[in-house]
C-alpha cells in the first residue's frame, strides 16, 4: 500500500511538472510573437542583441526603408509571375527576412506599411512599383534589368543611411541588409550576362557596380535560398555562350 501511494504522488509531481514546463513556452512563446523580442529575418539580426531605443527621426528613416524593401519583395513577385524566372521567387523570400529585420529595429510597425503586396504608405513607392512592374513586364532580359536597379538604389539607400548616426544595433542590421543586397545585385547581374544584356548604373558609379557584380557572394545575407548559386550558374552559362 505505501509502495502505491508514493508511486501515485511521484507520477503526480511528474505530470504537474510537465505542465508547468508547457504553460511556460506557451507564455515564451506569446511573449516572442507579440514583442520587441520576436526576432524576424534572424539571419539579418545580431546574436543576443536587444532592438535598440531610436528617435523620431530614425523610426521615420527606417520605416522609409521598409517600404524600399517591400517595393523590392512586391515587384519581385510580380516579376517572378510575368517572366517566370526563378530567381524572382528566391530573391522576394530573402527581402520578406529584411522587411522583417527592419520590423523588429522598430518594434511596433503601423499597419498601413503592412499592406497587401503593391500597396505601399509612402506616395513615391506607390508611384515606383506601378513603373517598375510594367518596365520589368516587357520580357525577361527587361525584368531583370529592374531588379538590378531595385538592389542598386538600396545599395545607395542604406549606405546615405549608414552615414548618419545609428545605434550599434541599427547598423549591423543595416550592414547585414546591404550585403544581402549586393548578393541579389551579383545574381542580378549575373542573369543579366545570361540573357545577353549590359546594364549602365543609375545610382552607383559604374565602377561599383561592376566591382560588385564581378565579386564573390558574401557569406551571411544570401540571395535567399538557391539565388546566389541560380547567379552563378546563370553567370557561366553566360560567359560560356560569349566564347
Amino acid at each position: 500500500m505505501k509502495s502505491t501511494y508514493f508511486h501515485k504522488i511521484s507520477v503526480g509531481c511528474c505530470l504537474l511538472a510537465l505542465i508547468v514546463t508547457a504553460n511556460a513556452a506557451l507564455a515564451q512563446g506569446r511573449q516572442n510573437r507579440g514583442g520587441r523580442n520576436q526576432r524576424g529575418g534572424s539571419q539579418f539580426v545580431p546574436a543576443a542583441t536587444q532592438a535598440p531605443q531610436l528617435s523620431t527621426t530614425q523610426v521615420k528613416l527606417l520605416l522609409e526603408m521598409q517600404q524600399e524593401e517591400k517595393l523590392a519583395h512586391d515587384v519581385y513577385v510580380a516579376l517572378g509571375k510575368s517572366s517566370g524566372i526563378p530567381i524572382f521567387k528566391n530573391i522576394s523570400a530573402a527581402e520578406s527576412q529584411h522587411m522583417q529585420a527592419i520590423h523588429w529595429l522598430l518594434g511596433k510597425v503601423p499597419p498601413e506599411y503592412t499592406q497587401a503586396e503593391g500597396k505601399f504608405a509612402i506616395d513615391k513607392f506607390q508611384t515606383l512599383y506601378e513603373e517598375l512592374v510594367k518596365a520589368g513586364s516587357s520580357s525577361q532580359l527587361a525584368a531583370v534589368m529592374v531588379g538590378a536597379k531595385i538592389e542598386e538604389l538600396d545599395i545607395k539607400d542604406l549606405q546615405t543611411l549608414l552615414a548618419t548616426e545609428q545605434p550599434s544595433a541599427v547598423r549591423q542590421v543595416l550592414e547585414n541588409l546591404q550585403r544581402g543586397s549586393r548578393n541579389h545585385l551579383r545574381a542580378f547581374a549575373a542573369q543579366i550576362s545570361s540573357l545577353g544584356g549590359n546594364y549602365s548604373a543609375e545610382f552607383l558609379s559604374q565602377t561599383e557596380f561592376d566591382q560588385i557584380a564581378a565579386s564573390p557572394t558574401e557569406r551571411g545575407g544570401g540571395a535567399g535560398k538557391n539565388g546566389g548559386q541560380a547567379g552563378k550558374s546563370a553567370g557561366r552559362r553566360g560567359r560560356n555562350r560569349q566564347k
